[in-house]
């Protein structure tokens, strides 16, 4: 009985043990959104996406946009670009999250002094507005995107730009907050 119970015991610690260390990406994905720590939450996130992606999880996509999004200062800035327009590209990834992402961008770009390419991130907000159907939702967009042209191109000292930036921004949305600036 001792010997059964001696054997018994290990085996059924292994197979415990086993079970719990064998995580289902939808698993891994739900645990690392549960940390409160940005950077904590960011590594977790790009833990599943390197262990995980593409192999059957259901939230791939936003395994990606919420490493864009996380408000973590010391993740990489092309890794974070590169997972939000990867989220962009998923068809799983809804409205909302990916307007989150189209406005992250330019800041992140911005955020690591990479004017230029805030600025592109910028000017592909002013051309979603354009080609959006919806016409209220496309000003919002323009005069957003100008809004962002407008401040980088004042960080960078280019006044000028700014203020036409701020001036068409205005024209498109007629909203008086946009003159406060």
């Amino acid at each position: 009985m001792k010997k059964t119970i001696g054997i018994t015991v290990p085996l059924l610690f292994l197979f415990v043990a086993g079970f719990l260390a064998a995580q289902t990406p939808d698993e891994e994905y739900l645990k690392a959104m549960q940390i409160k720590d940005p950077c904590q939450q960011a590594q977790a996130l790009d833990a599943y996406i390197t262990n995980f992606a593409g192999k059957g999880g259901q939230y791939d996509n936003y395994a990606y946009a919420y490493y864009c999004l996380s408000g973590c200062a010391s993740k990489s800035v092309d890794k974070a670009v590169a997972y939000g327009e990867k989220a962009l590209t998923l068809p799983a990834t809804d409205n909302d999250t990916k307007l989150k992402i189209y406005f992250t961008i330019p800041q992140l770009y911005a955020g690591a002094g990479q004017m230029d390419k805030a600025k592109a991130a910028a000017q592909k907000i002013v051309d979603l507005g354009k080609a959006s159907g919806d016409a209220a939702m496309g000003a919002k967009l323009q005069a957003s995107g100008y809004v962002l042209l407008g401040q980088f191109a004042e960080k960078s000292g280019d006044y000028g730009a700014a203020a036409n930036a701020y001036i068409t921004a205005y024209g498109v949305l007629k909203d008086p907050s946009i003159s406060k600036l």
